[in-house]
């Protein structure tokens, strides 16, 4: 399922603002992209950018169009996803985020967002099913859009140089801040670059400044190639994720078969969705990837790593142990004190907590049940036993929806 909030990452990952060349200062711009999961082709990507202005200042405007189509395959049931979503916004020369409206559909449901810098931070609202949410971020200085808007500008004057590292300033919602992200300048090299032809039909070969992003809280990178006109060839990101710039037939050419993908990982062998166990011995298998290093697997209160071996060449087997784990003592009374919780309380529009349909669900499971402990388990045998088993037909429901 893809996150539908906050919407400043989807426009990173799925849909990157080029940066305007001086000499097409007058005239819309467009590129294509297509996008790959695990090397399975699943959609396309068009961006759209021209002069503009906002609030009375000299903007560029982005339109990012992005078409998905995919199979969800959870335990042999398999659902076709299909989503158009379209990115506006308007930034400055130097990536800069004024203003940006985000909405995505499918299957005839509509969901969107507005974030619109005031002066003293930004404003938020969503909306879903008539369910709105509305945030305040205050912030002292506007974010950047992504960084290859960010880098745009300084490629192309020649002021971005192998070695270099910059300080990525973006909108974090969900910490009601900014984060700032790394941004480190690797190598440059020279990459197809299939959205130009030569004589022959082959894909011309550019220069590029390959950029590594990371993320401070996961720890997570992205991996860009821009050209010397500051915009993206190719992107890398997690979970497998690919964009790669093509001509506009090549992008918008579909599968014959849409691409289907797993939500949960197949075992030998094959265990039950829903067992009890004290311990499971386990062997992770993992894919080498000459960019990024293997991922780190810490031990915790219920797993641990016995021995990591393997190559990038040959894979990585990590053997770990799985244990059962709880704390009995650990119980807590309703009400609950929600001092320091309200932001991981409120309502949302695909969690509307406040809403009187989920409130009397809850009313009647929990009834007057005062321990916490007992009342998340009511609520799990309730959504486990009583709710109807169907397939949405979108990939993230509601809780309006699923009741």
């Amino acid at each position: 399922p893809r996150p539908l909030a906050p919407f400043l990452l989807l426009a990173l990952l799925l849909g990157f603002a080029p940066a305007l060349r001086a000499s097409e200062s007058s005239v819309a711009t467009e590129r294509w992209y297509e996008i790959r999961r695990n090397g399975e082709k699943y959609g396309h990507s068009l961006v759209v950018w021209a002069p503009s202005t906002w609030a009375g200042k000299p903007t560029l405007h982005d339109t990012t169009t992005i078409t998905e189509r995919s199979v969800r395959n959870m335990m042999g049931i398999r659902d076709v996803f299909e989503t158009v979503t379209r990115i506006d916004l308007e930034r400055g020369d130097d990536g800069t985020l004024w203003w940006m409206k985000v909405s995505v559909e499918e299957a005839g449901r509509i969901t969107s967002s507005e974030t619109r810098w005031t002066g003293s931070g930004y404003e938020q609202i969503t909306r879903l099913d008539g369910q709105e949410q509305k945030l305040v971020i205050p912030l002292d200085a506007p974010v950047m859009t992504d960084s290859e808007s960010f880098l745009g500008a300084r490629v192309r004057a020649g002021e971005v140089a192998v070695g270099d590292t910059f300080d990525l300033r973006q909108l974090d919602v969900a910490a009601r801040g900014a984060l700032v992200t790394k941004l480190e300048v690797l190598a440059r090299e020279t990459l197809p670059d299939a959205s130009l032809l030569d004589e022959e039909g082959k894909a011309v070969h550019i220069e590029t400044l390959k950029v590594r992003e990371r993320d401070p809280r996961s720890g997570g990178t992205t991996l860009i190639w821009i050209d010397d006109d500051g915009a993206f060839v190719k992107l890398v990101g997690e979970g497998g994720i690919t964009y790669h710039r093509l001509a506009r037939e090549a992008a918008e050419k579909a599968p014959v078969r849409p691409a289907e993908f797993r939500v949960t990982t197949p075992s030998t062998p094959v265990l039950e969705r829903i067992m009890s166990a004290d311990r499971l011995h386990l062997d992770l298998h993992l894919r080498g990837d000459a960019d990024r290093p293997l991922p780190e697997v810490t031990d915790s209160r219920f797993s641990r790593v016995v021995n990591v071996r393997g190559s990038d060449e040959e894979g990585w087997v990590v053997e770990m142990v799985l244990e059962k784990y709880d704390e009995p003592d650990a119980t807590a009374t309703l009400p609950m004190d929600t001092d320091g919780l309200e932001r991981h309380l409120e309502a949302t529009v695909l969690m509307p907590a406040g809403h009187e349909d989920v409130r009397a669900v809850v009313e009647r499971v929990v009834g007057e049940e005062k321990d916490a402990r007992q009342a998340a388990y009511a609520l799990t045998r309730f959504v486990h036993e009583e709710l109807e088993k169907q397939s949405p037909d979108v990939a993230q429901a509601s809780a309006l929806q699923i009741l």
